[in-house]
């Protein structure tokens, strides 16, 4: 599911800055998503307490920890620049894969407007959002990821260490064994003796599906086709559309041009099918359409969201309305995923339950068969 605010861009033009630490910055390595949620915090605390720019960069570098070298090198290269009168925002711009493009333009935008603590502040609310999704979409997967491995394991356990024992028991009364047993003596035996052909089977088709996403069409059709997955799938658009619609409310409440603020939009989507959209919707809205109608007829968008556009338009508080809207999508996504987690474990205890007990009884039928018979 996955793009968030701190993952837009590409590697900078950057290859030098003076630091602090009087030492080059290192592009292999970039700010997790918990540094950036905790430097914005702290900017944001520190510039509402009137600290100047500087002084609350200079303090940031501080109290960052001696083992966080990335973000002390990122840190320092900004307050160089600060203290040779750049914009923060400028500064950061040198840092697009730690400072995306949404990151760089609301920071622009409350420079501009004066309000620079207040688009801090949204900017923590953004980050702080995604956390929580992601981390309950983690939690979520946690348990029935443990028992799919558990699943898979009884089932290596059953081909590998019990099936070969059985075999000796049902030798020379193959013709007693129902088609079900003699696959699973079939599967045991490919398993066991070709097990490296398997492997290299498994590495192949990763590295396929890998080459095959990196093409446009690919990874187009399957974006739809995971989109269309019942219950993941709308759980995904609505993941996707309250983070597009919320950075777009943002821009737009903080005065950012509505086309400049759909570019940004489109940069935001790693979905296709979305980035598409928000194109198209670009090119309708400088030609002179309202978003609304680019909206209406989507199908990737809730039906009352063109309706939602149309009454902000009209009101002209289009970015305050696009963000409650935003705020109402996160909070039923974050309940869609809580829900969803209590009905993937019995699900999954039922498939577990289903997988391990066929393989049992493929092969209590032929004992009992052979029992009836010396009976």
């Amino acid at each position: 599911m996955a793009f968030t605010l701190d993952s837009i861009g590409q590697s900078s033009g950057r290859e030098e800055s003076s630091l602090t630490l009087n030492r080059p910055v290192s592009r292999r390595k970039y700010l997790s998503h918990s540094d950036l949620l905790e430097v914005t915090e702290m900017l944001w605390l520190l510039m509402e307490s009137n600290v100047p720019m500087a002084e609350a960069l200079a303090g940031l570098i501080a109290q960052t920890p001696e083992n966080a070298t990335k973000r002390r090198e990122i840190l320092s290269a900004i307050y160089e620049d600060v203290q040779a009168g750049k914009p923060l925002s400028e500064a950061m711009a040198g840092f697009p894969r730690d400072f995306g493009a949404v990151y760089t333009q609301m920071i622009q935008a409350g420079e501009i407007s004066g309000g620079l603590p207040d688009s801090l502040k949204r900017l923590h609310e953004f980050l702080e959002q995604d956390r929580k999704i992601r981390s309950s979409f983690i939690s979520a997967m946690i348990v029935p990821g443990v028992m799919l491995l558990f699943t898979i394991s009884a089932v290596l356990v059953l081909l590998i260490g019990v099936v070969p024992k059985l075999e000796v028991i049902f030798a020379g009364k193959e013709h007693l064994l129902p088609a079900i047993s003699r696959f699973m003596f079939w599967l045991s035996l490919v398993i066991r003796g070709d097990w490296p052909w398997l492997i290299l089977g498994t590495a192949a088709l990763i590295l396929g599906g890998v080459a095959l996403w990196k093409n446009a069409t690919v990874r187009e059709q399957l974006s739809v086709v995971f989109m269309r997955v019942p219950i993941f799938g709308q759980m995904y658009r609505e993941t996707i559309v309250a983070r597009v619609v919320n950075v777009l409310g943002a821009l737009l409440t903080r005065n950012v041009p509505m086309l400049e603020s759909l570019g940004v939009c489109s940069m935001l989507s790693n979905n296709v099918v979305y980035k598409r959209l928000w194109l198209e919707a670009l090119e309708r809205v400088q030609a002179g359409e309202p978003l609304s109608s680019c909206m209406a007829g989507s199908g990737v968008f809730p039906e009352f969201f063109s309706q939602i556009v149309r009454v902000g338009e009209r009101g002209g508080n289009l970015g305050q309305v696009l963000s409650q809207f935003a705020v109402g999508l996160n909070e039923r996504t974050l309940r869609r995923i809580t829900n969803t987690s209590k009905l993937i474990e019995p699900i999954m205890t039922v498939i577990m339950g289903i997988v391990v007990g066929t393989i049992v009884f493929s092969f209590m039928l032929p004992i009992l068969r052979i029992k009836d018979t010396i009976g």
